[in-house]
């Protein structure tokens, strides 16, 4: 153990105390960095938000990322420029009020096909997005499943000969010259006679003309839909002749009466585009039913087999028509 002397004292610490003007130096240093740091942070933060809009700008917002080709095939019966409306008018529109679907990140395909299948009847569609910005729109038409009968009135009109030969002119002639003054004017007899002619088509459900068919087609197991048309205009295929709402319900019809327990067969249904509220079927039998665009269709069939079955029986040779389009009554003869 070291011994140390009694007379040994410690040796006194000397503490070195901070000048006033290094303490002031050392805050105004610290000061400088917090505030270089503040600074550093804020520019950073302008950078990368500039950054992120500009991004967001231009992959949500500038024409580059845009849908800029739209290829539709399949399309051989629907006019290509009607369903390219559908198509503009689906891109024209925004999600959630900001986003355009022009955009090809975020173009609706499933509400694009939606609204394509609400204005045509179609088996199939698929729409995909093919990079780098195009659309593929490809679809599979119903096939046509209907004839349509375009008849169009023409006015026969027969004269009576007043005279028949040449002597018989020459001398009314003469007896007319004579007898100036009592001269009597006799009208010609016209008798009108209105037939029709007949012209075949095909028509697949969207209202649309197909082709056209020789006229001696058998159609006897088709549908046939029977319209008067006094517009002598040629019917060429891709006219829109009949709405695709008629079409759906005069299917409609011929399906349910297939499956109707009153034997009711349908020979055509007749359609008069001037009066859209209403449609005409002849039967095998012979009578015809008038029915209402109006009222629900399983509505008048059922009023119409009631009336077979309660009021008609086996009147049925010698009935005449049934009319159904008065909502709560059904009149027969």
């Amino acid at each position: 153990m070291l011994r140390r002397h009694k007379f040994y004292k410690p040796k006194p610490r000397i503490r070195h105390t901070r000048s006033t003007d290094r303490t002031d130096r050392y805050i105004t240093a610290q000061k400088r960095e917090i505030t270089g740091g503040m600074v550093r942070t804020i520019v950073g933060w302008i950078f990368f938000m500039s950054v992120f809009i500009w991004f967001i700008y231009f992959f949500l917002f500038s024409k580059n990322f845009q849908i800029k080709n739209i290829h539709i095939t399949g399309n051989k019966n629907i006019p290509g420029n009607e369903l390219r409306a559908i198509v503009d008018a689906e891109l024209a529109k925004k999600q959630w009020a900001i986003i355009p679907n022009k955009n090809s990140l975020f173009v609706p395909v499933d509400d694009i096909a939606e609204q394509i299948r609400k204005q045509y009847i179609i088996d199939n569609i698929t729409v995909r997005k093919k990079p780098p910005f195009g659309l593929s729109i490809e679809l599979t038409e119903k096939l046509s499943r209907v004839v349509l009968r375009i008849k169009t009135p023409i006015q026969i009109i027969q004269t009576e000969e007043a005279i028949g030969d040449q002597e018989k002119t020459v001398a009314s002639t003469t007896l007319a010259e004579v007898s100036h003054n009592n001269v009597t004017e006799k009208e010609e007899q016209q008798e009108r006679v209105v037939e029709y002619t007949e012209s075949l088509y095909y028509l697949d459900v969207n209202g649309i003309v197909v082709s056209q068919l020789p006229p001696a087609t058998d159609v006897e197991n088709l549908p046939v839909i029977e319209i008067i048309r006094a517009n002598q205009s040629d019917v060429n295929p891709g006219d829109i002749i009949l709405s695709r709402e008629i079409v759906e319900l005069i299917f409609s019809l011929y399906e349910r009466l297939l499956v109707s327990n009153k034997s009711i067969v349908i020979t055509y249904v007749s359609y008069d585009p001037g009066i859209p509220q209403e449609l005409l079927f002849m039967t095998t039998e012979g009578w015809q039913t008038f029915l209402s665009t109006q009222i629900p269709l399983e509505t008048q069939i059922q009023k119409l087999e009631l009336a077979l079955q309660e009021k008609i029986k086996d009147g049925r040779s010698n009935l005449q028509y049934i009319d159904l389009r008065v909502k709560d009554r059904v009149y027969f003869k």
